[in-house]
């Protein structure tokens, strides 16, 4: 695989590890990592000896804060991608699994890219935010205890929290 400046890939066998590569920013993606992580899918798609990928965030802290508000605020453009946020939420023609190994924080576009993943692996300090015109419309940790049953406890950040029909805190 290239190397990228912000974003790190490892082959191990034929797995492809992809890791959102800005810390310093909880791996808020710009217009820079949009198009590197499309070059990055398209390329996995592309290899017959790549079979899944895994999808995650440098840092303890986030898998990804979502779009680089800093840097548009600055004026950093280019052109998006047609395949979407990170380069995966408008690729739907995939025929490879990708994991989301969610570590720490994913909101906004960083909930995007994780819900855009086949399947999703939260660590237990896995946060996420999806935000709406009236405020916070998803926010807090869920599992969905029909499909992935847990002996650990269930927690939310908030009672208050609203949660998607059928799942519970």
């Amino acid at each position: 695989m290239a190397d990228y400046e912000f974003v790190k890939t490892e082959v191990e066998g034929n797995i492809l590890k992809v890791t959102m590569n800005r810390p310093e920013v909880y791996n808020a993606i710009h217009i820079h990592m949009h198009q590197e992580m499309d070059k990055v899918w398209n390329d996995f798609a592309a290899n017959p000896d790549l079979w899944v990928a895994v999808l995650t965030g440098a840092g303890e802290k986030a898998f990804s804060a979502g779009n680089d508000l800093k840097a548009t605020a600055q004026g950093i453009t280019g052109e998006m991608p047609a395949s979407g946020f990170a380069g995966l939420a408008n690729r739907l023609d995939r025929e490879k699994p990708i994991v989301g190994a969610v570590n720490g924080f994913a909101m906004g576009g960083g909930m995007e890219t994780a819900i855009s993943c086949d399947v999703l692996i939260a660590a237990d300090t896995a946060t996420f935010a999806l935000a709406g015109s009236e405020g916070w419309l998803l926010r807090g940790r869920w599992r969905r205890s029909e499909t992935f049953p847990s002996d650990r406890p269930q927690s939310c950040d908030r009672d208050d929290a609203v949660r998607p029909q059928g799942w519970r805190c």
